[in-house]
């Protein structure tokens, strides 16, 4: 028994025009949002973008903005500076451990006064 399937070659792929979406003039590839265009330019074709003042020397991010590299730099970094008073786990970012907290808690721990600071290490 042979599977007969339909030609598809005559069809056109869907065009979106420039107004539509953003589009990587580069690889002609489509995003719903400026910011999700401007991640790819900088990871797939970041010779062709403007320069950044401020490089990440472990990844592609660049910024044009020093405390945005110094926050994103915390991806590599391995200290983890946010204690959990309940379990002990240990988290990069402060945003990170208050999440976590609504485990123990079931409160967001912002909405009821309840803020987190970092450990000093002695």
């Amino acid at each position: 028994m042979t599977l007969n399937y339909p030609d598809f070659s005559g069809i056109r792929k869907l065009e979106f025009p420039e107004h539509a979406g953003h589009v990587c003039k580069t690889c002609n590839k489509w995003f719903s949002s400026p910011s999700l265009l401007s991640k790819h330019k900088l990871w797939h074709h970041k010779s062709e973008c403007p320069r950044y003042r401020y490089n990440c020397q472990m990844c592609p991010y660049a910024s044009n903005v020093s405390s945005n590299l110094q926050a994103h730099e915390q991806v590599h970094s391995a200290d983890r500076p946010y204690i959990c008073i309940y379990c002990g786990n240990r988290f990069k970012a402060l945003s990170s451990l208050n999440q976590h907290l609504m485990i123990h808690t079931g409160e967001n721990p912002q909405a009821v006064g309840f803020f987190i600071t970092k450990w000093k290490k002695s």
